[in-house]
């Protein structure tokens, strides 16, 4: 909660995009598995999430609201990733 009054984010997604923009300028500092390694922990931390509220909301909420509810946070998501992609670049391969 005082991620939201600080006005600070300090989710796993967060901490990885300013771990990224951070370092594009020292990208030799890093492992080239770990941007990979870590967007899979988000991902997998997100899922079990999902997987740990869902029977409790299902407890709580007729199954319409609850698929309204991931489709919601779904566009959410989407809507963050993209204002993401604007500002954060892609990795040179080179």
């Amino acid at each position: 909660m005082a991620a939201a009054t600080t006005g600070v984010d300090k989710s796993p997604r967060s901490i990885l995009v300013v771990t990224l923009s951070r370092r594009l300028v020292l990208l030799s500092d890093i492992s080239p598995h770990q941007p990979g390694d870590q967007h899979c922990d988000v991902k997998l931390a997100e899922h079990g999430l999902h997987k740990k509220y869902l029977p409790e909301f299902r407890g709580v909420l007729p199954a319409l609201k609850v698929a309204r509810l991931f489709q919601l946070e779904n566009k959410i998501n989407a809507e963050i990733y993209a204002q993401l992609a604007v500002v954060v670049p892609l990795i040179d391969p080179s």
